[in-house]
């Protein structure tokens, strides 16, 4: 397919709102905010501020609504995509959502610390470096007879 791909980097610039679509899928939507800026003649001047509204779905949408904030810096990948709708008075509107497939916090402006989710933790076996190997309970090491 021919879809757009987008990554934004910028600052969170409205709270998570989450929501749940009649079938009990989670909806998050949140707005980003990027301002460029260049640097011309000794000083940085900033650029008009481009506003991105930000759409997660299902997993991804409930880890944000718990882990992002307004003010916070974030970096967004995700597809370009053009909603529209009519109002009951049957005027039209339109606008540029990015569906996100990845959010996550900034490191240039910061720190963060990572933690599983339960229901993934539940649902997925542990993947990566070292994900074949057994994990034993604190305080008993390898040599423990099983």
């Amino acid at each position: 397919m021919n879809e757009p791909l987008i990554t934004v980097v910028g600052w969170v610039g409205s709270e998570v709102d989450l929501s749940h679509t009649p079938g009990g899928h989670a909806v998050a939507e949140f707005r980003v905010a990027s301002t460029p800026r260049t640097y011309r003649q000794g000083e940085w001047t900033d650029r008009p501020t481009v506003w991105c509204t930000v759409k997660c779905w299902r997993n991804l949408a409930e880890n944000v609504a718990e882990s992002v904030r307004q003010g916070q810096p974030v970096v967004v990948q995700g597809k370009l995509v053009q909603e529209t709708w009519q109002t009951a008075e049957g005027r039209r509107g339109e606008k540029q959502v990015i569906v996100a497939g990845s959010v996550g916090h900034d490191l240039t402006h910061g720190l963060a610390q990572f933690r599983r989710s339960e229901q993934r933790r539940r649902a997925e076996p542990e993947r990566g470096p070292g994900a074949d190997v057994v994990r034993r309970p604190e305080g008993e090491d390898a040599t423990s007879a099983a």
